[in-house]
């Protein structure tokens, strides 16, 4: 049989590309981490499904062209452990970027509120809420419209109380 060395070569042809790949029996389970693999790394499989059609082999081989890898379109176990690897880093530098963007974004949202809300005026209130709806700082903006709203409702009423006592003083209410 053939010695260990000569099954680290790469396949000569298609065929035994195809053939090697065979060999491992790839379940949809497997196949689908494939596909999802080459799509984190902006390759086109048309589609997550587990099935390998000519959007995955030719996104495979677009994979293997760029990796300097025989561009066969079917895969080793060398091969699938690259593309894992390679998913891996680029999914770790994706989480990474989108914890970098959600960090700034929760700044601006904070140097906002310090601009605006934080004084407590309405109009202050109203454009933070208007920025920031589901803001960090929405449930205190919203509190503080309440109280503001609330102190307005009782100094009217306060005044048409004494309005009406002032009418009343001066015999005025008919």
């Amino acid at each position: 049989g053939p010695m260990p060395e000569e099954r680290l070569v790469a396949p000569e042809t298609r065929a035994e590309a195809e053939a090697a790949e065979a060999a491992l029996e790839l379940g949809p389970t497997a196949r689908q981490q494939i596909q999802q693999d080459l799509t984190v790394l902006g390759y086109n499989t048309r589609g997550i499904d587990g099935i390998f059609g000519e959007g995955t082999r030719s996104a495979i081989a677009s994979w293997q062209r760029r990796e300097g890898l025989r561009p066969t379109g079917f895969l080793d176990e060398g091969g699938i452990a690259l593309l894992r690897a390679a998913a891996e880093i680029r999914s770790a530098a994706l989480a990474t970027a989108a914890e970098q963007a959600r960090r700034e974004a929760e700044q601006a949202d904070a140097e906002f509120w310090r601009a605006t809300g934080a004084n407590g005026g309405e109009a202050d209130l109203r454009a933070y809420l208007a920025r920031y709806p589901e803001g960090i700082y929405a449930a205190e903006a919203l509190a503080a419209l309440d109280r503001l709203e609330a102190a307005a409702r009782e100094a009217a009423a306060a005044g048409d109380r004494a309005a009406w006592e002032g009418a009343q003083a001066r015999d005025e209410v008919s």
